[in-house]
């Protein structure tokens, strides 16, 4: 064959192929598009990503159908996430812990790191605080902070994970006070509040969602505190940890809760599933769900969730190598 009749089918070919896969993103979806969520079934996580992915449906075209993977403290998702390949038909929804596993190496092998995922979009966040039965005999912080110090070892704290942003929060409670606690590592708030209310452990680090504040108004457990910077709206009785006197870091109170792809999926993907969920956190019915659920409403962009993970990935960095864990 002529070498220039080859080199022009070879061209034709490569745009032929490069044409009908362009085609495709711009077709896309055109089908079901699975949802990981790190946590077990009827958490905070959970429910936030379940109302997320009803009303992002709308705005795709297709079903976003949600999968629990829990697991190793959130890294079972991430690690399914970044082993799927990159069409856009594999979607994740994490936390920080779950997005920088390289920094929790000293608790547990990293699966994959944050540069094989695609940010999309951030959309929520938790807002942690400190909750006791509502039977204990600690009616105030100060007063479980004073018996701490005098038991030490003998008060469980649960939390979603050792090396998670919740067990962060705990770590950096203990660090404030001085207080020696055992650490009692769950699966997620629904595993924390069952052991708490069935007297398993003393005192839990959860997010103030839908299902904590039920139990904080039917009085079974009482907050002692929030870690965020101000009181929070649904609970302005509570105060925050700095209100206290106690000079918690700036960032540890809450965590982002936003979207990911595997590495490598296409920029026009990318943009389309965050556009999905700009218009999911303005549609009136989702912010309804949402603000029942407990759940601040919080969009970033790629851009801007990028540069924000930047910050918090280094403020945890820093956190860790002041406790020795890095």
């Amino acid at each position: 064959m002529n070498p220039r009749i080859f080199s022009i089918l070879l061209v034709t070919l490569a745009c032929f192929l490069v044409g009908g896969s362009l085609g495709a993103q711009d077709k896309y979806p055109e089908k079901p598009i699975q949802s990981l969520i790190p946590y077990n079934p009827g958490g905070s996580t959970d429910l936030y990503v379940r109302a997320l992915t009803e009303s992002m449906s709308k705005y795709l075209g297709q079903p976003v159908i949600p999968v629990n993977k829990p697991g190793a403290g959130g890294s079972i998702a991430g690690a399914a996430l970044v082993n799927s390949k990159p069409d856009g038909y594999t979607i994740a929804h994490l936390n920080p812990s779950q997005t920088h596993p390289e920094l929790m190496v000293y608790f547990k092998p990293a699966p994959y790191t944050s540069k094989d995922l695609q940010f999309v979009a951030n959309w929520g966040y938790y807002q942690f605080g400190l909750v006791v039965r509502s039977d204990s005999p600690w009616v105030s912080l100060k007063e479980f902070v004073e018996y701490a110090r005098n038991n030490p070892g003998k008060i469980r704290c649960g939390n979603s994970g050792t090396g998670g942003r919740f067990w962060i929060t705990a770590m950096s409670f203990v660090k404030q006070t001085g207080i020696n606690i055992k650490d009692i590592p769950f699966q997620g708030d629904v595993e924390t509040m069952t052991a708490l209310l069935g007297n398993h452990i003393e005192m839990g680090i959860v997010t103030f969602w839908g299902g904590v504040l039920q139990q904080i108004e039917a009085k079974k457990i009482r907050p002692l505190c929030s870690f965020t910077e101000k009181r929070l709206e649904e609970l302005p009785g509570v105060p925050t940890i700095k209100e206290l006197g106690y000079q918690y870091r700036e960032g540890l109170g809450v965590s982002y809760l936003g979207t990911f792809l595997p590495k490598g999926t296409p920029p026009n993907i990318t943009a389309k599933i965050s556009e999905a969920i700009r218009k999911t956190t303005e549609d009136t019915e989702f912010k309804a769900k949402m603000k029942k659920l407990g759940c601040p409403i919080w969009y970033l962009g790629t851009k801007d969730f990028e540069e924000y993970d930047a910050r918090d990935a280094k403020l945890i960095e820093a956190l860790f190598k002041e406790m020795g864990y890095l």
